[in-house]
C-alpha cells in the first residue's frame, strides 16, 4: 500500500473540487477530491488521484472559505462531501473541525481501508465504497484487504451508512457475488445500498499516464441486468 502524507495540520493536498453536485450524498453538495489512494482498482477511472504528490495544496482556511460561499444553497440536506482518491489519507480533522464550526453537514466517501475514528465522530454521513466481499477478489482487484474494511464498518456503528458497489461484467454481475455482499454487510444498519455500473469513461487516462488498463476489452455494465441486481440486493 501507498505510504500516507505527512500530518500537515493546516493544508489539504486537492485533486479538483466540484461546487453543487447531487450524486454525491443528501440535497447539493459541494465536493472535495483529495489527492493520493493506497488501493489500485482494477476498475478505477480516476486514476490521476492515486500519486499522493498531485493535485494543488490548499489551506484549510481557504477551503472553508470557498465552502462558505455555496452554504445558501445547501439548504437542509445539502453540505460537503470529502471524497477522493482516498480522503482518509490525508488529516481531516482540522477541515472538519472548521466545518462543524460553520454548521456544515458534512459527508465522506470513503473505501473504508483506513480506520481514523476521529474522523467518524466528526462527519454526519458516511459513504462505503464496498470493493469486493472476501480477501482474495480484495487483494487481487485492488491490492487491498477486506479485514481493513471489516473494521472500519465496525466503527461506524450509530452513523448514517450508505453502501456503493461497482459492478463489473464477468467479475461481480451476478446473483452470487450479491449474497457475497450481503454476507458481508448483514447485522450492519445500512439505510441504501446503491449499486453502480462499470462504465468506459476515462479509459484513455491509463494511455496518456502510461498504465495498464487490466480491463480495456470489458464492456460497459448493462443497466438492464444492474436494475436485476439493485432489485435483488435492496429486497
Amino acid at each position: 500500500m501507498r505510504e500516507h502524507f505527512m500530518k500537515q495540520s493546516s493544508f489539504l493536498r486537492v485533486n479538483s473540487i466540484e461546487t453543487l453536485s447531487t450524486k454525491d450524498g443528501d440535497g447539493i453538495r459541494f465536493v472535495v477530491f483529495l489527492q493520493g489512494c493506497p488501493l489500485a482498482c482494477i476498475y478505477c477511472h480516476n486514476i490521476e488521484t492515486w500519486c499522493a504528490k498531485g493535485g494543488e495544496l490548499y489551506e484549510v482556511e481557504d477551503l472553508v472559505k470557498q465552502v462558505m460561499r455555496y452554504k445558501s444553497y445547501f439548504g437542509d440536506k445539502g453540505g460537503v462531501t470529502i471524497s477522493g482518491g482516498e480522503p482518509m489519507m490525508q488529516d481531516l480533522v482540522p477541515f472538519l473541525t472548521r466545518l462543524k464550526e460553520e454548521g456544515i453537514n458534512v459527508a465522506i466517501d470513503t473505501s473504508g481501508v483506513i480506520l481514523d475514528k476521529k474522523v467518524i465522530e466528526l462527519v454526519d454521513h458516511i459513504i462505503l465504497d464496498l470493493k469486493f466481499a472476501t480477501e482474495e477478489e480484495y487483494k487481487k482487484y485492488t491490492g487491498g484487504r477486506l479485514k481493513d474494511v471489516l473494521r472500519f464498518l465496525d466503527a461506524c456503528d450509530g452513523k448514517r451508512l450508505w453502501v456503493r458497489i461497482v459492478v463489473i461484467p464477468g467479475i461481480n454481475d451476478s446473483i452470487e457475488a450479491m449474497d457475497g455482499y450481503l454476507a458481508v454487510l448483514q447485522g450492519k444498519t445500512i439505510e441504501r445500498i446503491d449499486l453502480l455500473p462499470f462504465h468506459t469513461l476515462g479509459f484513455d487516462k491509463y494511455q496518456k499516464l502510461g498504465k495498464k488498463n487490466l480491463l480495456e476489452n470489458t464492456p460497459a455494465m448493462c443497466m438492464k441486468e444492474l436494475a436485476k441486481l439493485q432489485k435483488y440486493i435492496v429486497e
